[in-house]
């Protein structure tokens, strides 16, 4: 199992397959935002939900051109003078106005928000915050849960998924004995299916991630012109 969540979900591993579907989509992110750098020299504000520095240092943009806020749960370190980490929940973002970001990034953040409810309220927000929209998340049908890194993990019910928990270490998860800690690591983790993605971003694209032949996650953009839109292709 060990050698099986390297090969597959460490992000310590430049190697492993995890990171090699992220290289693809920041490749196709940062195509997308290089499409609107303002040729005024106006930077580009972009809002990343549940974001982390390292994220952006690794993507090689050139931050003199945006402005990036990053928002998360726990106060992150800025890795540019053009960078705000901030402190804040997904399912609230009324300290922004409307249409107040050129973009809103969020990557595999929305499963972990809590139920349907909640995930409505974070995809409203950003709906309404962002000009434009790239969100990542996992898909529910990929046989396997990619943060246990178990097969069919996702279907089991909570109280097998929770003894499960307490009992092995499963993918980014170390056994534990606390029984109510287990399930919350269990609980806070709600994949979407694809039809859900559309229910909550009715008016997007959705693109599917790819391994193993199987769709492993969706990418959904939303205010880029058409010629643009085309994960595969980048």
């Amino acid at each position: 199992m060990r050698i099986f969540r390297r090969s597959l979900v460490d992000r310590e591993n430049s190697n492993s397959l995890i990171n090699k579907v992220r290289a693809k989509r920041m490749i196709y992110l940062k195509a997308l935002i290089e499409s609107i750098a303002d040729p005024k020299e106006r930077r580009i504000k972009i809002l990343d939900v549940g974001g982390e520095p390292i994220f952006w240092k690794n993507s090689s943009l050139d931050f003199s051109r945006y402005d990036i806020t990053l928002m998360n749960l726990k106060q992150g370190e800025p890795v540019s003078e053009n960078m705000e980490c901030i402190i804040g929940d997904a399912r609230d973002l009324s300290r922004f106005e409307d249409m107040s970001f050129d973009l809103v990034v969020s990557n595999s953040v929305i499963e972990h928000v809590g139920t349907f409810q909640d995930q409505t309220e974070m995809a409203n927000h950003i709906r309404r915050v962002g000009k434009r929209i790239f969100l990542q998340t996992p898909n529910y049908w990929f046989p396997v849960e990619t943060h246990f890194v178990t097969p069919f993990f996702q279907y089991l019910p909570i109280w097998m998924r929770t003894w499960m928990v307490c009992n092995f270490n499963l993918g980014n998860y170390k056994k534990t004995k606390d029984w109510e800690l287990a399930k919350s690591h269990v609980t806070q983790i709600e994949l979407l299916s694809k039809r859900q993605c559309k229910l909550l971003f009715p008016d997007s694209t959705i693109e599917n991630e790819w391994l193993f032949g199987m769709v492993n996650g969706f990418i959904i953009t939303q205010g880029w012109p058409t010629e643009l839109i085309g994960y595969r292709r980048h």
